[in-house]
């Protein structure tokens, strides 16, 4: 009777404490993949939501899911989300739309990646500066950029003479897309110019050129330094203008300025006297240039992937649907034949000599920086 008496006063006080007082269970929260649905977390029975759910709140305006989400979910689900296609640039049109674009730094806060690689509609790669610049979010591109974006976004577009692809003229597309305010624009390329964007444009490129000349205006407007640029190749070592243009500018000293084709030597018309333009940044342990060959084909311009030792590199040139029916794109393993593709020349780099020896008959001389 005793023991009976004292488990019963046990319970009494346990149920009278103070909600302080009693003791919580630190529940761990269950893995959030695939489709999962709502699941609790933690131990105030937080709710978090799975991958099913922020597809859905995405694709069906819900703002105040994705608002709990920047909180406490996962970032690898939200990762995962925008590789599928589109999603990418729904999540920030609805951020624009609803005015939660704050959302998007309370994610990159947490660690998002400001320069993750999403899939567009299409099903082509870009970054989520490229996703919120097609989604017209200036804030957006602001902020991504302020965390650390490249200006010069990774995009999957054709590079051929009329492509004026955002991720090689970022300033030219921002400046004269009609979806921002003369407002929006200045504070977009105010942020681009202190990321150190590139504002080299080839003469062959009136319109680029134009708009280079309004974002030194703007510069000069807001006291922004103008960042790295081809025509300020330093000397040997890092010296102040380096060190102001950043990466960008160190990693142009150590690559190819000019590449051009030796007399007498069999010619690619399509890689020749190329001209470096600027880098687009470094994704998946290569670094990747844009030249413009002006003496080509309709002075198209060519991709140059560099190895991580700058010792090869692959010059790549898009085949256009124009192009159909010359034989130049390989077949795929089932046999199809596609009208546009990536044509790629690998050469290797002589450091001492300067010289690019191309696999095959033909010989290419490097000019550099320094």
């Amino acid at each position: 009777m005793r023991l009976l008496l004292l488990w019963i006063f046990s319970i009494i006080l346990i149920a009278g404490a103070p909600a302080s007082a009693q003791t919580s269970v630190k529940m761990q929260a269950p893995a959030i993949n695939g489709d999962n649905n709502t699941v609790i977390y933690g131990n105030n029975n937080t709710v978090i939501y799975g991958a099913y759910d922020l597809r859905n709140a995405i694709i069906n305006f819900n703002p105040a899911v994705i608002r709990d989400y920047a909180i406490a979910g996962s970032l690898d689900t939200i990762s995962a989300v925008f590789q599928e296609p589109g999603m990418a640039r729904k999540f920030v049109e609805m951020l624009k739309s609803s005015g939660e674009t704050p959302i998007l730094a309370g994610l990159l806060k947490r660690g998002l990646n400001p320069n993750l690689l999403v899939r567009a509609p299409d099903s082509s790669s870009e970054t989520l500066e490229v996703a919120a610049f097609m989604s017209g979010n200036a804030d957006a591109m602001v902020e991504l950029l302020e965390r650390g974006a490249l200006p010069h976004g990774y995009q999957d577009l054709p590079l051929d003479p009329t492509a004026r692809p955002f991720f090689i003229y970022p300033i030219y597309r921002v400046l004269s897309d009609q979806r921002f305010s003369t407002e929006e624009k200045e504070k977009i390329v105010a942020a681009m110019m202190r990321q150190g964007v590139l504002l080299d444009a080839s003469e062959s490129s009136p319109k680029v050129a134009k708009t280079t000349r309004q974002a030194f205006d703007l510069a000069k407007q807001y006291s922004i330094n103008r960042g790295s640029s081809v025509s300020d190749c330093p000397e040997k070592g890092l010296n102040a203008k380096c060190v102001v243009g950043g990466p960008i500018c160190t990693s142009q000293n150590s690559v190819p300025k000019r590449i051009h084709q030796k007399p007498g030597s069999f010619r690619y018309a399509e890689y020749e006297n190329l001209d470096l333009v600027g880098s687009l940044g470094v994704f998946a342990g290569r670094e990747y240039y844009l030249y413009l060959a002006p003496q080509g084909w309709s002075g198209h311009l060519v991709l140059a992937e560099y190895s991580a030792d700058r010792a090869t590199v692959n010059l790549m040139k898009y085949q256009s649907d124009h192009m159909a029916g010359m034989g130049v794109c390989k077949a795929e393993p089932d046999g199809y034949v596609p009208d546009e593709c990536w044509r790629s020349l690998q050469v290797e780099i002589d450091r001492e000599s300067g010289d690019v020896a191309l696999s095959g008959s033909s010989t290419f001389t490097a000019t550099f920086c320094n």
